[in-house]
């Protein structure tokens, strides 16, 4: 248990630590996933900005992020660094990411207060206060932020066939 609580503080540092880094050149730090392990450690950095992100973009931040940890000596072991974008079925990790991508569809997963766990799909319709706003079956769901497990955007190939015959 306290081996989890450290990698949640470390992860939390590196976190604000990239993010700051990330803002100085224009992105956005869109998930990070922290994974110590025995023989080697792991550090997944999505990077995303408004009009996406490329290959050369990843590769840029990569040296500058691994820069950064070089010098602040966050992490207590070898590691390999990844960069790469949230892509199209990006996660939804922050609250604004649920205005950001209004109108798009999306999975998200929530746990009821009673144990169960259910997963809804429709399109983002916002936020209001601390709660997620999903149009489904015609109607909009009002879904509690902190019952959020996992949420993230579902590639409708067929909208897309649709934008680019226009």
């Amino acid at each position: 248990m306290e081996q989890a609580s450290v990698a949640g503080r470390i992860e939390a540092s590196i976190a604000t630590s990239i993010e700051e880094l990330l803002g100085q050149y224009g992105y956005e730090l869109a998930d990070l996933k922290y994974a110590p392990g025995r023989q080697r450690t792991s550090l997944t950095v999505y990077i995303d900005k408004p009009d996406g992100v490329t290959t050369q973009d990843c590769a840029a931040m990569s040296k500058q992020i691994s820069l950064l940890l070089d010098a602040l000596d966050l992490i207590p072991s070898r590691y390999d660094l990844i960069v790469s974008s949230p892509g199209i079925e990006r996660a939804l990790t922050k609250p604004e990411h649920y205005e950001r991508f209004r109108g798009r569809l999306a999975a998200v997963r929530v746990a009821e207060a009673d144990g169960t766990r259910r997963t809804l799909q429709g399109r983002l319709a916002g936020r209001h206060g601390d709660e997620i706003l999903l149009e489904a079956d015609g109607e909009v769901v009002h879904l509690r932020m902190a019952c959020v497990e996992q949420a993230h955007l579902v590639f409708d190939w067929d909208e897309e066939r649709a934008r680019l015959k226009q």
